[in-house]
């Protein structure tokens, strides 16, 4: 967020919005100009809070009648963005998985083997030749690219996700 002043502030803007009065109007008083009234509880009728005069202009008129609703509005906002903040903080915090270990170990799979073979026409006598073919499936130069390039990490879990469809068929 800001700063503990800045937090602080926030904390009085919403203790204040809390406790003003509600449901504000515009209402036209002969003789007074136009008002604008609010109810100060919920149960009680609206009283004036303040006198517009003829000198106000309908910008600051409309500003101070819809202030409460749209701080409201604001504060809603604020307090979505900050649950999203904390839900993508929570992602970031939680380890990654390391895609190119992940992939070395099931480059290692017999039945992924076989898969490449199949599927790809890959085979798998000649270790460092099959791991280049992995490689050139996935559009790669190096395993750490997985890690590091969405795209790459994409195009692993689809490759994934086709040998664990087919491991599984019957």
């Amino acid at each position: 967020m800001g700063s503990a002043q800045d937090k602080e502030r926030l904390d009085t803007i919403r203790a204040r919005h809390g406790e003003a009065s509600t449901d504000w109007r515009a209402i036209d008083s002969t003789g007074h100009g136009e008002q604008l009234t609010a109810r100060l509880l919920p149960t009680q009728p609206a009283i004036a809070l303040v006198t517009l005069t003829a000198e106000c202009g309908y910008q600051d008129r409309n500003f101070l009648l819809h202030a409460h609703a749209d701080i409201l509005f604001l504060l809603c906002m604020l307090a979505e963005a900050f649950r999203k903040i904390r839900e993508l903080q929570k992602l970031q915090d939680q380890p990654r998985p390391d895609l190119a270990k992940e992939c070395g170990r099931i480059c290692e799979d017999a039945q992924f083997k076989q898969f490449m073979l199949k599927k790809h026409g890959i085979p798998s006598e000649d270790r460092e030749r099959f791991a280049n073919s992995v490689r050139k499936v996935l559009a790669i130069e190096s395993r750490s690219e997985l890690n590091t390039h969405p795209a790459a990490a994409r195009r692993w879990e689809a490759l994934l996700g086709r040998f664990r469809e087919w491991k599984d068929a019957p």
